[in-house]
């Protein structure tokens, strides 16, 4: 049963996004060198500043969404699972109920399922990528971080057996940086 998609308007969210304490969005590990940054941060390759890819954004969107509306996160998707209504669908009857569960899933609607599931429509949101403001850019060139516009934090783990500690030095966004102007469609 597919359902024709009538665009009827769109909404367009735009904000801010400060960090309240450091933040790491993971980005290339490749290269690393002895006592080098063992967790760097996702820059922008023109400007070599920190941003907040979209796909990031909207999917811990769409995970919060998830677990506030208690659906289980049943499909696997590389190391995450998300919600997928059918995921686990097996028998014809089973995917019938799929497709009439996806119709009234709002997570699914909003976020979409992936394509090999034979029922989804177009996603409904687009989330774009945040740039770090020109202010806090301003800001952390006079504060002269460890690295370009971030901090580097050192986080030790200690085995429960043998007591050893196993150091690693993590790359993160200092608290008080804003991202903006970001925009939700």
């Amino acid at each position: 049963m597919t359902q024709a998609i009538q665009l009827t308007g769109r909404i367009f969210l735009t904000f801010d996004i400060e960090t309240k304490s450091g933040l790491h969005i993971g980005g290339s590990d490749e290269g690393i060198g002895i006592g080098g940054v063992n967790k760097t941060v996702i820059r922008d390759p023109r400007s070599n500043r920190p941003y907040m890819p979209g796909s990031s954004l909207r999917g811990k969107i769409r995970s919060l969404t998830e677990k506030y509306l208690g659906l289980e996160q049943n499909n696997k998707i590389g190391k995450i699972f998300i919600h997928t209504c059918g995921a686990n669908a097996r028998s014809d009857e089973e995917k019938k109920k799929a497709e009439k569960d996806y119709q009234n899933c709002k997570v699914c609607q909003v976020f979409g399922v992936p394509g090999e599931m034979g029922f989804s429509s177009p996603t409904r949101l687009i989330v774009r990528d945040v740039q770090m403001s020109e202010a806090s850019v301003e800001e952390l060139r006079k504060l002269r971080t460890d690295l370009p516009f971030t901090e580097v934090k050192i986080e030790v783990a200690i085995d429960r057996v043998t007591s050893a500690a196993s150091p690693r030095q993590m790359e993160r966004v200092p608290a008080g940086v804003t991202f903006g102007q970001a925009e939700m469609v």
